[in-house]
């Protein structure tokens, strides 16, 4: 089945301020404006229509809004590692490590009493380690953009922290090969900081004003 994700106009986004990397959510609310639905719009992924000319993936005229969320619990942040080269759906993260839960927000994310933001990530956080709602806190810390590569040019990256009230994590997902719960100061060790994504790393950047919020 085709993949349909929230994308909003690049030029809209970034009208009042752009930055590149990371910052934190007081330096613009860009959340208003992603969740504005005269601003939304929902695109294919890897196809095309009457409407569409350019997949998502490829039109740099839009940005793919991604929630992207941290699990803290007692002061350790949520670490995990993808599956090699050929068993994975997103083979460009093979074998890669990350800090980061989360994914595109898809239609069928509407949700009469939450944002559609709140309600992707209550449903990634659900299908990927098992935990409800009431089994952590959210808060939104701030955003990534990245431009560094073609798939950086494409997204835009809304940055949540979870603190899990449980360590009752159910891993069931074949993405997720094995994970752990780390201090945050140990990230910037070469042997995980070097196998880390590209929005890990950034945000492992910030790591002591993020790790501040715990």
């Amino acid at each position: 089945m085709e993949k349909i994700c929230l994308a909003i106009p690049t030029e809209l986004i970034f009208k009042e301020k752009k930055f590149n990397g990371y910052v934190q959510k007081n330096f613009y609310d860009y959340l208003s404006l992603i969740l504005n639905s005269k601003n939304q719009r929902f695109l294919f992924r890897y196809s095309t229509s009457t409407t569409q000319k350019i997949p998502a993936e490829q039109d740099k005229s839009y940005k793919q809004a991604i929630a992207y969320v941290l699990l803290v619990y007692n002061n350790q942040i949520f670490i995990y590692e993808r599956p090699p080269k050929g068993a994975t759906t997103e083979e460009r993260y093979a074998s890669k490590l990350s800090i980061g839960l989360g994914g595109h927000i898809e239609s069928h994310d509407h949700n009469p009493n939450i944002s559609i933001i709140d309600s992707s990530l209550q449903r990634e956080i659900k299908e990927e380690i098992g935990l409800n709602p009431e089994d952590y806190d959210l808060h939104h810390i701030g955003y990534i953009n990245d431009e560094a590569d073609e798939i950086g040019l494409v997204h835009f990256g809304l940055i949540y922290l979870a603190k899990v009230k449980k360590n009752e994590l159910k891993i069931e997902q074949k993405e997720l090969v094995k994970s752990w719960f780390i201090d945050s100061d140990k990230l910037k060790n070469k042997e995980i900081y070097g196998r880390l994504e590209g929005w890990s790393k950034i945000l492992v950047d910030h790591i002591e004003n993020i790790s501040s919020i715990f």
